[in-house]
């Protein structure tokens, strides 16, 4: 009791703390500041950049077929990332999750933070190029769909090669693969800006970017609401993360408006608005159909507090119907059938350079296996996942939690992954900025920026290339939240099993039925013992399994010998 009450008053006496982490935060974010201007002008000393759409200081996106200046832009791109970087870090650092003023007013720090993340976005409407080309392909899916009548989901923008902004961006052959939302959004952008390039570029990011300031207010309060005086980490991560600033909000990402209805869905449950945060998360899969997995599970979390079947019953009766009929009367104007999902299912089977396609190779030259049984086999313990928590899903934190961890884990298993499409974990791991979660999410927000930077020219063959890339990009983040999760677990697992060990009947039953006083301490020679006993009971059926497949078994001998050319004797 006395060290709990020590650190209640080392927290509430946190004011020159406060003072002391607002004016670090304070130089932190004025040389970020200028770190992100420089940026800004990069584009205009990119060699080979077309500007002839453009006033004389803006640059067109830097295309694929004009790649001169695509190593200088990823060389420069990488100098300002670490600089960035490191102050992120930094900032994040002297971030204190402390008690909240008695005056109820938010402390200096958070204010700070928040000013100098609204900088950051604000200052990339003016970043005169895009690191990706998706905000034009937004702007094509919207005047199919509101300057030319068309869906945009079944007519791809090959159909109208006379469009200014055919030859902007790629995927011309591919409709929509986005929700209806999205095409409602960015069909009213279009009518908007009109034709001209330079309008349209300024309107779809201004609009992203100011999507992005609301989720970052959603972030603080929610966070602080969760856990009182994390208002500042909280808006320090999501908000000042180069990731999130240079690759997300400068490029105009549609991620930004989903994860600001997931926001939303948070703070309606906080708020008892049940039913409105089902609408809300039913509006974020009619966006990017990725959120899908979280509605399930919030609906699952609200019946959980309900009391009695008929309340139950009631409950999920509104959540179904509100999630359909929002979702049928949205696809009235797009709706054709199962045609309606074929662009969405091509983007599907496309493979990049990612864990699921590198398991697939492996699947199918080692073991003969076809591609959809590596599907299954990456899916499965996701689905296993999300069936587990939606019986065991207890309260907010738990919800945000799992929703996290799915949001992270979903784009690992697919064939076709690209950096933001981690936007929705980070919005969501900035809630409770804590854990290994965090970091995970800490060190995969930089290791993510080299997933396209510095590969156009590389020399390195293709296969080769996608190993190392995946290795570089999600190596880190996975073996870290490996090594921080064993390391939370593992102590915990532990004594459970020494407790069965002492409790329950062990190998040669209870030491009590020997009549032989119990220990009072384990063993080291019994644990090991028993530890030995269930490796050889896991281990003998895998041999088994192994024994009777010819597949298996040379997969086996192929890596021992690969072992034994690997040891030095």
């Amino acid at each position: 009791m006395f060290s709990l009450i020590k650190k209640t008053e080392k927290q509430t006496a946190g004011a020159p703390d406060d003072t002391a982490s607002a004016a670090a935060i304070r130089n932190a974010g004025l040389a970020s500041l200028l770190a992100y201007a420089l940026f800004c002008l990069l584009a205009l000393f990119v060699p080979g950049a077309d500007r002839s759409w453009f006033p004389p200081y803006i640059a067109l996106p830097v295309s694929a077929e004009d790649s001169s200046g695509l190593l200088v832009v990823g060389v420069l791109v990488l100098a300002c990332a670490l600089s960035l970087f490191f102050l992120f870090f930094y900032s994040l650092g002297r971030t204190r999750v402390t008690l909240p003023p008695s005056d109820g007013h938010q402390d200096s720090a958070a204010r700070t933070a928040l000013l100098f993340a609204a900088a950051f976005n604000i200052l990339m409407i003016a970043f005169p190029t895009l690191l990706s080309t998706d905000l034009f392909d937004y702007v094509r899916h919207g005047r199919i769909f509101a300057v030319y009548g068309e869906n945009p989901m079944t007519v791809p923008a090959i159909y109208f090669q006379h469009d200014p902004f055919f030859n902007l961006g790629g995927w011309v052959s591919t409709g929509s693969v986005y929700g209806p939302l999205h095409a409602y959004v960015s069909g009213g952008l279009a009518l908007l800006s009109g034709d001209g390039v330079g309008a349209s570029f300024f309107v779809f990011k201004t609009f992203y970017i100011a999507v992005n300031l609301v989720n970052l207010l959603l972030v603080g309060r929610i966070a602080d609401r969760l856990s009182p005086g994390s208002r500042t980490r909280a808006i320090v991560f999501y908000g000042w993360n180069p990731f999130i600033v240079i690759m997300v909000a400068a490029n105009g990402h549609n991620d930004i408006l989903m994860l600001a209805f997931v926001l939303a869905a948070v703070l309606c449950y906080l708020d008892r608005r049940l039913m409105l945060g089902v609408l809300c998360l039913t509006l974020a899969t009619l966006v990017k159909f990725i959120t899908l997995p979280l509605l399930v599970l919030y609906v699952a979390l609200m019946l959980r507090q309900e009391q009695g079947l008929l309340r139950k019953v009631r409950a999920a009766l509104l959540a179904a119907g509100i999630a359909v009929a929002t979702t049928l009367v949205s696809y009235i104007p797009f709706w054709e059938g199962r045609d309606t999902f074929d662009y969405l299912t091509r983007v599907g089977n496309k493979t990049g350079f990612t864990i699921a396609s590198l398991a697939s190779g492996f699947v199918r030259d080692a073991l003969g296996m076809p591609r959809g049984a590596t599907v299954v086999l990456l899916a499965l313990p996701l689905v296993a996942y999300i069936a587990w928590k939606m019986l065991k899903v207890r309260d907010l934190d738990d919800y945000i939690y799992a929703a996290a961890v799915i949001s992270v884990f979903v784009p690992l298993i697919m064939f076709w992954f690209q950096p933001w499409y981690i936007v929705l974990a980070l919005g969501l791991v900035a809630l409770r900025p804590r854990g290994p979660l965090f970091a995970t999410m800490l060190v995969f927000s930089a290791s993510v920026i080299f997933f396209d930077n510095f590969w156009w020219q590389s020399p390195m063959r293709m296969d080769m290339q996608k190993l190392i890339r995946v290795m570089i990009v999600f190596g880190p983040p996975l073996m870290v939240f490996a090594v921080l999760k064993l390391r939370h677990g593992i102590p915990a697992a532990w004594q459970r099993f020494a407790a069965w060990s002492l409790e329950e009947p062990g190998i040669a039953g209870r030491v009590r039925d020997a009549g032989v006083a119990a220990p009072g301490q384990l063993t080291a020679t019994r644990m090991a013992l028993e530890a030995t006993a269930m490796a050889v009971a896991v281990a003998v059926p895998a041999a088994v399994v192994v024994a009777s497949s010819g597949q298996l078994r040379s997969l086996a001998d192929l890596l021992l010998v690969k072992l034994r050319l690997l040891l030095p004797f």
